[in-house]
């Protein structure tokens, strides 16, 4: 009886984890529900891509606040990893 409980609550617990969205998930569905339309979304949808590409394949709540906003750091600084970031020559 208690090995059938704690197998339930292993199963139980592992379709919870599967039902956690990634940071990429929540890329996607925000872009279908606010970028459609707009006349920014190549811009918007270019750096969205870009946070996916740094977080994307994480789940959410794993993320900490610093690494987003490490992450939104380096793409509003157009850092790339392995580039320079953009350096204003002041033309």
């Amino acid at each position: 009886m208690r090995l059938q409980a704690a197998a339930e609550a292993l199963r139980k617990a592992s379709e919870w984890e599967l039902q956690q969205p990634t940071v990429g998930q929540a890329i996607e569905v925000f872009a279908a529900k606010h970028l459609e339309g707009q006349k920014s979304a190549a811009a918007m949808r270019y750096r969205l891509d870009r946070l996916g590409a740094t977080l994307g394949d994480r789940k959410i709540r794993d993320v900490t606040r610093t690494q987003m906003i490490q992450a939104l750091e380096e793409i509003a600084q157009g850092t790339r990893e392995g580039k320079p970031p953009n350096v204003s020559h002041g033309r």
